[in-house]
């Protein structure tokens, strides 16, 4: 049994929370979402369905990372286990599909532009809300967070300026 596999229940009674998030965004967001939906779906999945992004066996295990960590560190399963899996997932797909968008607008081939960071920022804040469920305001964690979240601006901005012209 494949370490997918063995975990696609709570991956299966965790989706819909991320179901739930795309179909409550406001109008124009939510048409925003069903075209970063699909695009995840046709690029991340081999049955074109949402739900099944980053499952198949080539991909990376950013959804079951957690779930490998909790088993390797022996821990029970407990009300704390679960909810520290439903969360850590939360964030996990939230935090994909945030990344996800973002580098779909700085590339002038996708069908992503500029009015997409609206969604970026959305799926961003969500996937924090799901983090702090875990981690208290005064954590180590949020230094971490910003810490990364800051270098991947930093490499994002400098490739970003290794595209621009250099006017010759």
């Amino acid at each position: 049994m494949s370490g997918a596999t063995k975990h696609q229940a709570e991956r299966e009674e965790f989706w819909p929370e991320v179901e739930q998030f795309f179909n409550s965004l406001p109008p124009r967001l939510f048409r925003q979402g069903v075209l970063l939906k699909n695009n995840l779906a046709t690029f991340y999945s081999d049955t074109g369905q949402f739900n099944d992004i980053l499952e198949r066996d080539h991909d990376h295990p950013l959804l079951y990372l957690h779930f490998w960590l909790l088993d390797d560190f022996h821990t029970p399963a407990t009300a704390d286990r679960a909810r520290l899996e439903r969360y850590l997932f939360l964030g996990l797909a939230f935090t994909f599909a945030a990344v996800y968008t973002q580098e779909s607008i700085l590339d002038e081939s996708s069908n992503f532009d500029n009015n997409f960071l609206l969604l970026a920022q959305a799926l961003t804040r969500q996937a924090d809300l799901s983090l702090a469920q875990l981690f208290q305001e005064s954590s180590s964690f949020w230094s971490y967070h910003r810490r990364f979240w800051d270098e991947y601006a930093e490499a994002t901005l400098a490739t970003a300026d290794c595209r621009l012209p250099t006017g010759e």
